[in-house]
Parts: C-alpha cells; sequence; structure tokens
C-alpha cells in the first residue's frame, strides 16, 4: 500500500457459505489505517463476487466493486496501532459498502426463492428483449434483479407477511409445475405479442 499497490482482504476473516455476512473483522480497516499514517493515499473498496450457480464449477460470476471510501489520517499508537474508533468506523463504512452491493438474506430458503423468481422474472424477459441466455451481462442483471426482489421481500414481509408468504408459495407451485413438465423457470415465455 505504502507504493500504490492494492491487496485483497475478506474482511470476515474466513470463508464460509452462509446466507449473509458475518460480523467483519477491523484487521483490514487497520491495515488501511497503518498505511495512510505513514503518507499512502489509501482508499478501501468494497468488493463482491456473485456466482451465476455456486454449485457448479467455473460457473459465470459478476464481480462487483463499491464506492472506494477514503481512509483518513491518524496517528498510531506505541504499538504501531491506530485508534481502535477509527478502525471499528472504517469497518462499519466497508460493512455499508458491502451491504449495497452484496446479495444477501436471512436464510438459504429465502435465497433459494428469491433465485428462482428471479429465473422466473428472467424467462418473461427473454421474449421482450430477446437476449441470448448467454448474453456476458446476465450475471450482473440476475445479482442487481435479486438484490431488487430482496429488497421487497424486506419492504413486505413485516407490513404484510400473507403477501409475501402467498407469492412465495405462487413460486413454489410455478417452480413444481415447470419440474413436472422437466422444463426449467428461466425458460418460461411470456404470452404477450403470440
Amino acid at each position: 500500500l505504502d507504493r500504490g499497490g492494492a491487496i485483497c482482504i475478506f474482511p470476515e476473516g474466513k470463508s464460509h457459505d452462509l446466507p449473509a455476512l458475518e460480523k467483519l473483522k477491523t484487521g483490514p480497516a487497520r491495515i488501511a489505517l497503518g498505511a495512510r499514517a505513514s503518507g499512502a493515499s489509501v482508499h478501501v473498496v468494497p468488493c463482491g463476487i456473485f456466482y451465476a450457480d455456486k454449485g457448479i464449477f467455473r460457473s459465470d460470476i459478476s464481480i462487483v466493486f463499491g464506492d472506494p471510501i477514503p481512509v483518513e489520517r491518524h496517528e498510531l499508537d506505541e504499538e504501531g496501532e491506530p485508534p481502535f474508533d477509527a478502525a471499528r468506523a472504517l469497518t462499519t463504512e466497508l460493512r455499508e459498502g458491502l451491504d449495497e452491493i452484496l446479495v444477501q438474506g436471512e436464510s438459504h430458503d429465502l435465497l433459494t426463492l428469491v433465485g428462482r423468481a428471479t429465473q422466473l422474472v428472467r424467462g418473461a424477459e427473454h421474449d421482450r428483449k430477446h437476449e441470448a441466455d448467454d448474453d456476458e451481462g446476465r450475471v450482473e442483471r440476475d445479482r442487481q434483479l435479486r438484490q431488487l426482489i430482496l429488497e421487497g421481500h424486506g419492504h413486505w414481509k413485516d407490513r404484510d407477511p400473507q403477501r409475501v408468504h402467498a407469492l412465495a408459495a405462487r413460486v413454489e407451485v410455478l417452480d413444481e409445475l415447470f419440474a413436472e413438465h422437466g422444463m426449467h423457470a428461466s425458460k418460461a415465455r411470456s404470452h404477450e405479442g403470440s
């Protein structure tokens, strides 16, 4: 960092397959603050990886970068550590940046349901846009659509839980119908213009 380079750190301090981020460690913030204290110009850039299908080796991915977070300069203590409050504040900013770009849910079941809904919407949009299934922007569009669906779920789950439950049940029924007929939800087509 002192020489203008970049490093990549997974701020949870571990790898996992949970549906949402866990508590972030302050290590990345402390490293950035230490480099900044030595005079380097440092920014922390939230970065997320979204897999088209995490269960498939070499799945298509979308790598998303959030807004760079400028690191303020603070004096280090006698042990070379930045102030705890500064490290905690930068870690909080990083968490907020990651929350903006990652697809996260309260459970794997919810993320699976959102994935199915995304496939249904993408299938219906396919006819209107005439886009190829292997279009290079597809994975990023899926990530954005999943975030939008999760945002809607978060908005409505406490306001109208019956509505959310009914919609989830409809997605499940559609998914079962597709499976019964050997189809995949992403191949669904609208009847517009037929």
